[in-house]
């Protein structure tokens, strides 16, 4: 009852307020008693109504009041059925004010018969006078709220919406506080418009990147690896460049930015990094400040460069153990590109917070790849399968020979809609197109892989072999080089470090079925893995 009192004080206020009128109202008209003279203001305000002035007596004045009763009821159960009867539907709660409005009216009924039964000459008197009184205390109670109560409501609501205002600039304040980083983000970038882009195939993207790379940073990469970085961001949003350091695995990444004309994002990684807080940063409960990494400040930012290539390079990634640090972007990246969502923090009820970090959540620029390099010593740890899985990985081994470059390579400029559109128009090109015979004859390898090393091409392989396939054959390689490489580091890698007796006699087997399929100098990468697999035995 409290709570239906605190809830619906000004409803019942008005109400009484009303009932009270009625009361001051049926004094002043009475003729009767003449509670307030013959003369009074409420009479005068009747005749200057032209309504009609009634004799009155003590029935009259005994039916206005059970009358005023049985209203108070009546209306009280209206606000209480609609305001707190919330598990019954409305239409419940009409039939339910249909019907005691029903009852209200026979009530009022039988108390004006039961009233008037001997003097039925009175009756007309009567109700006319009880009308007239409830009409002045309507006139009485409309001119209190317009004259008092009305302007003591505005003067409350504005400075309710004053304070309303004070509090969301306080909450402005802490934002500013909380999100120092990302707020100055959000008052410096815009929504860029699309990049021109001037690349119009893979073919010469990888060519004159190979060259860039030799002119401008005396790296010397042979066109298949340059393929396979370029069909790699086709098929994965991660990339692993791996091998003995000095191979340049990461100028290759942050080089692509450059050529592409953009920048990388660079962050070494480092041993202490056991989870999402040393990339993402943290809440600090003493501060009451986030700790903003630049790596969330970078993947913040290009939330406004929606049409610009984000790369975001992680050196030596395995200096810690990935699935620690990176695991929430490993399974997220397995979603829909519309779920690429992180949560960063819980956020305080009547926070505001930047604009881009919606209920607490950062979506992952659908712009974004992230590349790692990852050396091979004693001093980082193994890359699980759960990592290989989802990543391309590429290897840095050989040593190219140099080779002249004889024109001036410039950078080129090449936009994240245009690159999506090479994708696609390999894709659809039939020619690029892994085909069912294609597929069949892959299979027998696969299978074979199966039954004897118990090694699976799950979906995610195969999908990313789809997609990975087309845009290498675009990019000037063969479908049978493309099967070789998603052979060699799908698979084949996989067989590091076992040494049972049946895994011999088995690569054996498995590079004369290579053989018969494609050819003696066919799959070079596949076989020369599983050589380098013998070699352990």
């Amino acid at each position: 009852m409290k709570k239906f009192i605190k809830g619906n004080g000004f409803s019942l206020c008005i109400l009484y307020l009303y009932v009270i009128l009625c009361i001051i109202a049926g004094l002043g008209l009475d003729t009767y008693f003449k509670t307030f003279g013959s003369n009074n203001m409420i009479l005068n305000l009747a005749k200057a109504l032209k309504l009609p002035i009634v004799s009155t007596g003590i029935r009259s004045i005994g039916l206005l009041g059970l009358f005023g009763v049985l209203t108070v009821f009546f209306l009280t159960f209206v606000i209480y059925e609609f305001r707190t009867s919330n598990e019954i539907k409305t239409g419940k709660k009409v039939a339910y004010v249909v019907l005691f409005f029903v009852i209200y009216i026979l009530m009022n009924v039988i108390i004006i018969f039961a009233t008037f039964a001997s003097r039925h000459e009175y009756l007309v008197d009567s109700l006319i006078y009880v009308g007239e009184t409830l009409l002045i205390a309507l006139i009485g109670l409309l001119f209190i709220l317009l004259m008092f109560v009305a302007p003591i409501m505005l003067i409350y609501y504005s400075t309710k919406k004053q304070n309303y205002n004070i509090e969301e600039i306080e909450c402005e304040l802490k934002k500013e506080l909380v999100f120092p980083g990302l707020t100055k983000i959000d008052d410096d970038e815009t929504n860029d418009s699309e990049v021109v882009s001037n690349i119009q195939d893979l073919y010469s993207l990888c060519d004159k990147f190979r060259l860039y790379l030799a002119q401008k940073e005396k790296l010397y990469f042979d066109i298949q690896t340059i393929r396979r970085f370029i069909a790699s961001l086709s098929a994965s949003r991660l990339i692993i460049l791996e091998g003995l350091s000095g191979t340049g695995k990461s100028s290759i990444a942050r080089c692509f930015s450059e050529f592409i004309g953009e920048k990388s994002f660079f962050a070494p990684v480092q041993t202490t990094w056991r989870d999402k807080t040393s990339i993402l940063g943290f809440f600090n409960d003493f501060s009451k400040t986030y700790n903003e990494t630049e790596f969330l400040k970078r993947l913040y930012k290009f939330t406004y460069h929606n049409d610009n290539i984000n790369v975001m390079v992680l050196d030596e990634m395995n200096i810690s153990r990935i699935e620690y640090y990176f695991a929430d972007f490993l399974s997220i990246m397995e979603y829909p590109q519309e779920d690429w969502k992180i949560k960063i923090m819980q956020l305080p009820y009547n926070f505001i917070p930047p604009k881009h970090l919606e209920n607490g959540e950062l979506s992952i620029p659908k712009n974004t790849w992230f590349i790692g390099t990852a050396n091979k010593d004693d001093s980082t740890y193994t890359i699980t399968d759960k990592v290989y899985d989802r990543a391309i990985t590429l290897s840095f081994e050989d040593r190219n020979e140099i080779f002249e470059v004889n024109e001036e390579i410039s950078s080129v400029s090449l936009s994240y809609t245009k690159l999506n559109e090479l994708f696609d128009v390999a894709y659809e090109d039939e020619k690029n197109k892994l085909s069912n015979e294609d597929l069949e004859k892959f299979k027998k390898i696969t299978d074979y892989t199966y039954e004897t090393f118990e090694l699976t091409f799950g979906n995610r392989i195969m999908n990313q072999i789809i997609k990975f396939t087309p845009v290498y054959v675009a990019c000037g390689g063969t479908k049978e080089e493309a099967l070789d490489f998603m052979l060699s580091r799908k698979v084949l890698s996989k067989l590091e470090g076992r040494f049972e007796d049946y895994v011999k006699k088995g690569l054996l087997e498995l590079s004369k079925l290579i053989s018969n399929l494609y050819g003696n100098n066919s799959f070079a990468s596949s076989q020369e893995m599983i050589r380098h697999l013998l070699r352990r035995f």
